[in-house]
């Protein structure tokens, strides 16, 4: 996808950016059900039961497992 993208910008020829665009599309469709263009890695669901320092990170949406607990 990077390769095609790349070709895409480098090209005015309407045949070429067709092409590319067509292949672009086939792409997405062979790999649905998205291709994902954005991640909130501050944002995280989870029941209203589970307590403790639940902090989601940009490594780790599990950061600080061992400190989370549930209120029963």
């Amino acid at each position: 996808m990077v390769d095609i993208l790349n070709e895409v910008n480098n090209t005015s020829d309407e045949n070429v950016l067709h092409e590319k665009y067509n292949r672009i599309y086939d792409i997405y469709l062979e790999e649905a059900p998205y291709i994902g263009l954005y991640r909130n890695t501050r944002i995280i669901v989870y029941n209203q039961k589970l307590i403790g320092n639940i902090s989601p990170n940009l490594f780790n949406i599990y950061y600080n497992i061992e400190k989370w607990y549930r209120q029963y």
